[in-house]
């Protein structure tokens, strides 16, 4: 079995590794196929990691291709032309990524993959279809949440090609069919992101103070709903209520947004910034920590989390749940069960 990524390994994308895991089950091969190398180390279970160079232009590759199937070749790299044609940047990495995905099709024809299956719904998807184009396998993709609500070029076609599609919420599979009603119900299947109950268990005694803290975890993007977050420490600041904030946050595009918030509230000396740790010791900032907050809410450009990972984990380490009514969050956040829920953006509520 080869699985399609964009990059690997990737420290945001820990629930890949997580379901790539999860198939040497009833798989005992798992290879990798990436079209972009990250710096990390790679588990060592996993099979093989093949990267494409593209300074090479990978002739052989594209001369096995014409000599398989000219026709195949040149009618798939007008769909992706074509298909793509309404997203200029999307339009742009496809193209770039061409070459691999040719290389990545020969390859797979020398492996014998019995099954492609890709990692998200966008280029990894994009991928999957150019291979099992060409080797005639059964291909399998897994739909999270960006690739569905806003890089979703040329995403019907993929579903319709793929034998089965995996997404990770149920509202995310209200969606895809309601947005691609002619698709069979039955192809699209909810399979929520697993915790590993041994490395992510109940609170132990990790708390440093009777500070009231709570704890955060993301990228730096919009959806997030970290300026929110911001504003309504903000208020609690305001208020006289003596707490602190656990703050690991990853690089990204609204990083300077962000912290103008954390200026503007006055909340330097409330906020303790955590460096990015690997999963063995991320537990012990859960222990930390009394609650787990994230606001999360649909950006701009119409983006959103599914059901975030830091949720879920959180919850498997015993802590309480703040969060929106945003996306699939309210599958995991039950009100007076599980955390309490308030409607995205609303800055007092959160505070409360």
């Amino acid at each position: 079995m080869a699985h399609c990524v964009s990059r690997f390994p990737n420290r945001t994308e820990t629930f890949v590794v997580s379901d790539i895991r999860a198939t040497l089950e009833w798989c005992p091969q798992a290879d990798v196929i990436a079209i972009f190398r990250k710096e990390g180390k790679v588990p060592s279970w996993v099979s093989k990691v093949h990267y494409f160079r593209v300074p090479s232009l990978h002739l052989r590759s594209h001369w096995w291709a014409l000599r398989r199937d000219p026709g195949l070749y040149f009618r798939l790299l007008r769909e992706l032309v074509v298909g793509y044609r309404g997203n200029l940047i999307e339009w742009f990495k496809i193209m770039a990524a061409w070459p691999a995905m040719i290389a990545a099709a020969r390859l797979a024809d020398e492996q014998q993959y019995d099954v492609i299956h890709a990692h998200w719904g966008n280029a990894p998807a994009t991928m999957a279809y150019v291979i099992t184009s060409f080797v005639g396998k059964p291909s399998t993709l897994t739909t999270h949440a960006f690739d569905i609500y806003k890089k979703n070029t040329f995403l019907g076609p993929k579903l319709e090609k793929a034998a089965l599609c995996l997404t990770c919420t149920a509202y995310n599979r209200r969606h895809l069919l309601d947005t691609y009603p002619q698709l069979p119900a039955d192809r699209i299947q909810v399979a929520y992101h697993g915790v590993d109950l041994q490395r992510f268990s109940g609170i132990d005694s990790g708390k440093e103070s009777d500070t009231f803290t709570l704890v955060t975890v993301g990228r730096m993007t919009a959806q997030k709903g970290f300026e929110d977050l911001m504003d309504a420490l903000g208020l609690l600041r305001q208020r006289g209520i003596a707490f602190r904030l656990l703050f690991l946050a990853l690089p990204g595009p609204s990083e300077d947004a962000i912290r103008e918030r954390i200026a503007s509230n006055q909340l330097a000396d409330h906020i303790e910034y955590v460096s990015p740790l690997p999963q063995d010791e991320m537990t012990a900032l859960y222990q930390r920590a009394d609650l787990a907050v994230l606001p999360c809410v649909i950006g701009p450009d119409q983006d959103r989390d599914g059901l975030p990972n830091f949720l879920l984990e959180a919850a498997a380490c015993a802590l309480p749940l703040v969060s929106t009514s945003t996306s699939a969050v309210p599958e995991l956040v039950i009100p007076g069960e599980t955390g309490l829920l308030v409607e995205s953006g609303h800055i007092e509520g959160l505070a409360e």
